[in-house]
């Protein structure tokens, strides 16, 4: 019999599931059954399906790593805690932990470090993010069954029960991607920009921070249905489907700036879109894009591998259509009669000495002279401007 029962919050989100239950089913051997569970089920439900000693309650955009469940229910028992967390990338508070990976291979080796280099650390906590969290079945038994499961974490803490943080178990979160604020594009939007057009809002806290700001008018564009119904409370007009064949109704010159963030890699004609929107700008309105740089040492590595496999984010996001360098890139934009005016890289990720490589290259008379230094970025952000 296995050691523990798995509950996985029924909220699925297709981008991320599948890679998420393959890790589950592959590095949880400890598992007894794995089920759903309704966001706005009570704790009674959930003790009435599980059967194991030890619950974990999941949620279904974590993919986890080796070893995440042995060594969580040891800290369990270490700490003698009601309830215990893991550390991750999209937690909140103290376990929230920064990463530099960029795909599955480099989460697995920083899991594997944090495991190493915390082995056996736990750290007492005043709550926990509920994207993970293991508890006891005789824990459930005692508190209020009517207690929402989406809840528990605070319950467990109200009722007196000591919680904790296993630091040598780190989970990957794809959790509030479309939520995120984008403080690294955020500077780069002219602070005069009263009138915006961010493509891909996601669940608009882009265009949220864009208005505390002093924006007067930030219209979306989101093909997320559940995102674009978040940005409809919160942006001016948000614009619901495919930017490739929506209508817009926009007259030249309506917008001081727009924004297209991790955009342009999933369109099948980033070219047509860019002609059609470039137009939108005021004379001198810029454009911000954002673009993933193929040549990340990461893609290069496994390219020369054999390796070239697609993962639900990053470089190599499943939904990616088209992919750029530092240089096609700036030829994408300037195709739209639209003039560079910076660029910004975004490096993460340990890369090697590359020396070996490039002078390798050399003798085949092929020029990596700014393969050192561009396979460090992860992504180049643009700012252009709307020439004339």
């Amino acid at each position: 019999m296995g050691q523990l029962s798995i509950a996985i919050f029924g909220d699925r989100d297709t981008r991320w599931g599948e890679t998420c239950r393959e890790s589950l089913i592959r590095f949880t051997p400890e598992r007894e059954e794995v089920f759903e569970v309704a966001a706005d089920a009570g704790v009674g439900w959930a003790l009435g399906r599980s059967r194991a000693p030890v619950v974990a309650f999941l949620h279904p955009a974590v993919a986890v790593s080796p070893g995440w469940a042995g060594r969580l229910i040891r800290a369990l028992e270490r700490s003698s805690a009601g309830a215990v967390g893991p550390l991750s990338n999209g937690a909140a508070g103290p376990q929230r932990r920064a990463a530099d990976y960029q795909d599955i291979p480099g989460y697995l080796a920083f899991a594997e470090r944090i495991a190493r280099d915390h082995d056996g650390q736990v750290q007492a906590a005043t709550a926990l993010d509920d994207f993970c969290l293991l508890t006891t079945r005789e824990l459930l038994g005692v508190l209020d069954p009517s207690t929402l499961v989406r809840e528990l974490a605070a319950a467990i803490a109200a009722a007196g029960h000591r919680v904790a943080i296993a630091l040598d178990t780190y989970l990957h979160s794809f959790v509030g991607y479309d939520e995120c604020a984008r403080p690294e594009v955020q500077p780069l939007i002219p602070h005069d920009a009263r009138t915006v057009l961010d493509v891909g809002c996601g669940a608009g806290a882009l265009g949220a921070a864009l208005k505390r700001r002093g924006a007067s008018q930030v219209v979306g564009v989101e093909a997320n249905p559940q995102a674009a119904a978040v940005a409809l409370g919160i942006l001016d007009r948000v614009h619901i489907g495919d930017i490739e064949v929506l209508d817009l109704p926009y007259g030249a010159g309506t917008f001081d700036c727009i924004v297209l963030a991790d955009v342009l890699e999933h369109l099948r004609d980033p070219w047509g879109v860019l002609r059609r929107l470039a137009p939108l700008l005021r004379a001198h309105g810029r454009l911000i894009a954002s673009l993933p740089n193929i040549r990340h040492w990461s893609v290069l590595r496994g390219l020369l591998q054999g390796e070239w496999t697609y993962l639900p984010a990053g470089i190599l996001d499943r939904g990616h259509l088209r992919f750029f360098t530092l240089r096609s890139g700036r030829a994408l934009l300037e195709s739209a009669g639209l003039a560079i005016l910076e660029v910004h890289p975004l490096c993460s990720g340990s890369v090697p000495d590359l020396t070996p490589l490039i002078d390798a290259a050399r003798s085949f008379a092929i020029d990596c002279s700014t393969l050192a230094e561009e396979a460090r970025v992860t992504q180049f952000l643009y700012v252009t401007e709307k020439r004339g």
